[in-house]
């Protein structure tokens, strides 16, 4: 069902299971970093660019979810990755203040 319904045996399945783990926990940090839950100096400009790109990422994975052959990621997956698309989006114009310490 996943990869848009064309993967073409479990070692391929592996191998896009292992970048998806990846990616996520790349977007988990950088979405931690960006709330504070995490206390380590990334400089502000980084984090905002890591957003955008969640965002464009989210958005053409969007696009990838509508042209897919399985109708369960198609009805089901394209809202889930609209709404992160945006929330990344949101993230990235949005303005944290700095807590007080």
């Amino acid at each position: 069902m996943v990869w848009g319904g064309r993967l073409k045996s479990l070692s391929e399945m592996y191998q896009f299971v292992a970048l998806s783990i990846l990616v996520n926990t790349l977007f988990l940090l950088i979405v931690s970093l960006e709330g504070k839950f995490l206390k380590w100096d990334v400089k502000p400009p980084i984090l905002k660019i890591s957003l955008y790109l969640m965002a464009l990422f989210f958005a053409l994975n969007t696009l990838g979810n509508l042209m897919s052959e399985n109708d369960t990621e198609r009805l089901i997956f394209t809202p889930i990755t609209i709404a992160l698309a945006w929330l990344c989006f949101k993230l990235a114009v949005s303005k944290f203040e700095t807590p007080q310490e």
